[in-house]
């Protein structure tokens, strides 16, 4: 008599973190860069990111707040308090960074963490 049950689906690493990073995506989990960007005012730096996988839908943000952010810019940091999303689909997201006087507008830099206790995470859950 057979129990019904299939024999487990073995399937690469890649294909498994594919399928996850289509419902959620890591794109900050410690100090380091997350992205390149440019300002578009004194007090607004935009950052894009391309997604590695099509999401799922278009993802929503969640951060560590604080000061654990700064833009490299024409040789000096800036940091930056608050990530908003301005444009985001489900190839690629663009942040918005505020709470900091960057340089003049069209200056490019590169965001990144200041701290270990830094997260940005995009979530395109049910």
């Amino acid at each position: 008599m057979q129990d019904g049950s299939t024999d487990f689906e073995f399937l690469p690493i890649d294909v498994n973190l594919a399928r996850c990073q289509r419902y959620g995506l890591i794109v900050l989990n410690a100090s380091g860069s997350f992205g390149v960007g440019c300002s578009i005012t004194t007090s607004q730096f935009l950052t894009i990111i391309g997604h590695p996988v099509i999401m799922r839908t278009t993802p929503t943000l969640t951060y560590s707040s604080g000061s654990y952010y700064a833009v490299n810019q024409t040789g000096g940091n800036t940091t930056f308090t608050t990530i908003a999303l301005n444009q985001q689909n489900t190839r690629e997201t663009m942040f918005t960074g505020t709470g900091g006087t960057f340089s003049r507008a069209g200056d490019a830099g590169v965001a990144f963490a200041l701290t270990s206790s830094a997260y940005i995470f995009l979530s395109a859950e049910l």
